[in-house]
């Protein structure tokens, strides 16, 4: 899987540039050729029930909860918050 990581030096924060970064990023991930993969998995380790098979492509990014500002590049950029660990929160965007 492929990772983003950025930092940006507190004199360009609030200024958007991480939002465009991911959004940049995330416009040429979904350009990129797609192909269909099988696989065939035990439905115990599906978050679904198995007559629903199809999984949907999605990014996931992972942010250290101190990190508010993330937080706000994220859902500029389409994401939704999923679950948190205690220390991170994991956020889903789902690919169309």
């Amino acid at each position: 899987m492929p990772d983003i990581f950025f930092i940006f030096k507190e004199e360009y924060w609030g200024k958007g540039y991480g939002s465009e970064a991911i959004k940049n990023s995330v416009q040429y991930w979904a350009s990129l050729p797609r192909k269909e993969v099988y696989h065939t998995m035990d439905p115990v380790y599906l978050n679904f029930p198995p007559e629903n098979s199809q999984v949907a492509e999605y990014l996931q990014a992972t942010i250290d909860n101190r990190h508010k500002r993330s937080e706000g590049v994220l859902l500029n950029s389409g994401f939704t918050k999923h679950h948190n660990n205690g220390e991170d929160y994991f956020w889903k965007l789902l690919m169309q």
